[in-house]
């Protein structure tokens, strides 16, 4: 028995590895005739399906993770630590191919934890993680093909639609069979259906396809040469370098690979979109020599894009991420869903449309832009205009827009929006004030246009008087949150927030992330730049520290005074073994600084607060708000928490109730138990889009949220048919930085 069980193993690493080596068609025996033969031998050979000494076996099922490893062999994933399932065991022969396609965001998990790698992959699974691999465009209403299209599960419709308008897919006698377990044959029939090519080595490449085609090895070079598919630079490209050089490509070309060294496109080469998925690390695009880019979209996952040459389109849709144009882009949009999106148009850069619809987009301009326009849904967007740059036209209808810099904008219409800033910094030929509130332009304000003749409308700003006590505060708090993403630069076990006015003063919340930290590593990383920083001001006299007052920044000794100041807030009991979770929890440290500036002085004052942050305290302090719900949702289901993950048990007894029966008494709690903290700005459910706290109370724009978070919940769905579905619930903390928790439904009899 012990010998046939050997044998079996053996094999079965034989034919996922390949670690057998064979004669050429040897492992193609059982092959001959079959319907896929063509298909098998073609990609044996390319290496990305292995056979054995019994065959190839191609109407034999394929396992979850023998799928991961086939996707592995066309992407050539990155090997990663980053292990989110629990039944994939560290140094197996799927296990870099299963955490590389989590990592790419292909394979998702049957469960919060759970890849469930020795089980038969369904076709509709093995197809949507192709899908997904291939970027093929979604299109549910492709499914009608199918006799049985009711039985596809909603994840999988839009790739299942999508690929058989794409002539990859074609079902049998009229059906999908989505539930039935797809055959070795079958998945590489969908390989050589969709794919046309891989090109694995550096070098020159030349060759059609009708296909897709995939570059995944680094110095590449494609020339002269069309695809008719996507053209996928996959992960296997790492932070090297592709070249397109005179490539036309009728689908979509695909940046997952590639790095600041960059993709080149350039000489004839002419491409309708580009898709920048990059998941980790920065990424340069450069069109060169008169290449043609139509349109180029920064997707979810990429955060570091430099773009070079000309451009018809760029659209920025991922949350945070950081664009910087450093050529000319004939449009520029930030649409609603890249909240906290960083824009930057270099020098010597010009854009000519900019439209900005993301709330907390920072766009910074050192080039030219001809036209920009800041949506009413862009609140507390902030546009720095540095000096020697210029933007012709900006119009905004957001509140709390705040623009800065010693550039010029010509003309500047606001349209509407309360608390609409811009400094005296801020050179600005012409104002037209067509909103409600007024507005404050170089410390002036300036008045809605009546229609009157007077008191607003179109002015040229005055002079700017000496500054007021107000104006100089508001000049230093731009100053401190200017510079508080370098202070987060040099550390990685805590983050600070932007400051926010509290009161008289302004708050500042200091997130602690590793609380083991010592208070020595702090001081060495932190302390001497923050000092730097506000010596260098120039402003700033004297700094107060908690209770010791008067510390000249002008004295040789003062480094060592504000240390002393920080020890005696502390307590006599601080030393070189002090870390930040004795921090955590202690009285605010407050700062005073006193500055003068034009004959005016001032006084603003800081408080910090500091705050466990880490995942293990806010995944047990989650777990507890949740799980403490027991009591009023007992009725419906049983609650339980592990880690990040939280489970919903429905209960048999109410297992056909309707989510419209228990809404308020269900979701509405749940919900509320796992965002409602203070320490976070936002909420995000699913696919809906970030709600704020107050919106978290909101009961039509919470109910708006559950509706369109990827559940398929509806009033009438039943409890029970949740089971098996799952959501990410992402809390972004004041300081930025996101923490997931996943919300799954089981029923109490059948577990997902």
């Amino acid at each position: 028995m012990k010998k046939r069980r050997l044998l079996a193993v053996t094999l079965v690493l034989a034919l996922v590895l390949g670690s057998v080596a064979l004669p050429a068609g040897a492992a193609f025996q059982d092959a001959k005739g079959h319907w896929a033969q063509e298909a098998i031998e073609r990609w044996e050979g390319r290496g990305v399906v292995k056979g054995d000494e019994k065959g190839f076996r191609p109407d034999d099922p394929m396992t979850r993770a023998e799928f991961a490893v086939v996707l592995d062999r066309l992407m050539a994933y990155a090997e990663t630590k980053v292990n989110p399932f629990k039944d994939v065991p560290a140094g197996t022969w799927y296990t870099k191919s299963v955490l590389g396609a989590a990592a790419a965001g292909i394979l998702l998990g049957t469960d919060v934890d759970k890849a469930s790698p020795g089980d038969r992959i369904t076709r509709e699974q093995a197809f949507t993680l192709m899908g997904r691999a291939l970027m093929v465009k979604e299109n549910e209403a492709g499914t009608a093909a199918y006799s049985d299209a009711a039985e596809i599960s909603k994840y999988a419709k839009g790739y299942i639609g999508g690929m058989t308008a794409a002539g990859i897919l074609h079902g049998s006698n009229g059906k999908c069979s989505p539930k039935s377990n797809i055959t070795r044959a079958e998945v590489i029939t969908v390989v050589d259906n969709a794919i046309g090519d891989i090109v694995d080595k550096a070098g020159e490449y030349q060759k059609d396809s009708e296909k897709s085609v995939i570059v995944n090895a680094a110095g590449a070079v494609l020339k002269d040469m069309a695809v008719k598919g996507n053209l996928i630079i996959a992960e296997g490209v790492g932070s090297g370098d592709v070249t397109l050089d005179g490539v036309t490509v009728e689908g979509s070309l695909v940046l997952r690979g590639g790095g600041e060294h960059s993709v080149v496109i350039k000489g004839k080469s002419k491409l309708g979109t580009v898709l920048v998925n990059r998941r980790d690390g920065k990424l340069r695009v450069a069109v060169e020599d008169g290449a043609e880019v139509e349109i180029i979209t920064v997707e979810d996952g990429s955060d570091d894009v430099r773009i070079e040459g000309e451009v018809g389109t760029l659209i920025v849709e991922n949350t945070e991420a950081a664009v910087e144009v450093a050529g000319s882009a004939g449009k520029v949009e930030v649409p609603e869903t890249a909240a906290g999106a960083q824009v930057k148009v270099a020098e010597g850069a010009s854009v000519g449309t900019l439209n900005v619809a993301a709330p907390k987009t920072n766009v910074e301009v050192s080039g030219s832009v001809s036209s920009l326009t800041v949506q009413e849904t862009a609140e507390a967007a902030a546009v720095t205009v540095n000096a020697a740059a210029a933007v012709s036209s900006m119009t905004s209808a957001a509140d709390k827009l705040n623009v800065d810099g010693k550039g010029t904008v010509q003309n500047l219409t606001v349209t509407g929006g309360e608390g609409v800033v811009v400094s005296g910094d801020t050179k600005v030929s012409n104002v037209q004030n067509k909103g409600d509130d007024s507005i404050l332009v170089g410390g002036e304000e300036v008045k809605p246009d009546t229609g009157s003749g007077g008191g607003g409308g179109t002015v040229t700003p005055p002079v700017t008087p000496a500054p007021t006590e107000a104006e100089l505060k508001k000049a230093l708090l731009d100053k401190v949150n200017s510079e508080i993403p370098g202070v987060n630069g040099v550390m990685s076990y805590a983050k600070l927030s932007a400051a926010e006015a509290q009161g008289s003063g302004y708050a500042v919340s200091v997130e602690v992330y590793e609380p083991s930290t010592k208070l020595s590593a702090v001081a060495n990383d932190v302390l001497a730049k923050v000092i730097g920083i506000v010596k260098n001001y120039g402003q700033i006299e004297t700094l107060d520290v908690a209770s010791t007052t008067g510390i000249s920044l002008n004295a040789a000794d003062c480094d060592q005074k504000i240390i002393a100041a920080v020890k005696a807030w502390g307590g006599s009991g601080w030393n070189g073994d002090t870390t930040l979770a004795d921090v955590v929890g202690k009285a605010d440290l407050t700062l005073t600084l006193h500055g003068a500036s034009g004959g005016t002085s001032y006084t603003a004052s800081y408080t910090l607060s500091f705050q466990d942050m880490s995942e293990p305290a806010l995944q047990q302090k989650v777990a507890a708000s949740f799980t403490g719900l027991g009591t009023s949702v007992g009725e419906f289901a049983n609650l339980s928490a592990e880690g990040a993950a939280l489970k919903v048990t429905v209960k048999t007894a109410a297992a056909n109730k309707t989510v419209g029966e228990v809404y308020d008494k269900l979701f509405n709690p749940l919900i509320t138990a796992v965002g409602g903290y203070e320490e976070f700005k936002t909420v995000r459910l699913g696919d809906s889009g970030a709600l704020t706290k107050e919106e978290l109370k909101d009961a039509v724009k919470l109910t708006a949220a559950v509706k369109g978070c990827g559940l398929g919940v509806a009033g009438t769905t039943k409890l029970s048919q949740l089971a098996g579905k799952s959501i990410d619930v992402v809390l972004a903390s004041n300081a930025g930085k996101t923490y997931t928790f996943t919300l799954s439904f089981v029923n109490e009899t059948t577990e997902a």
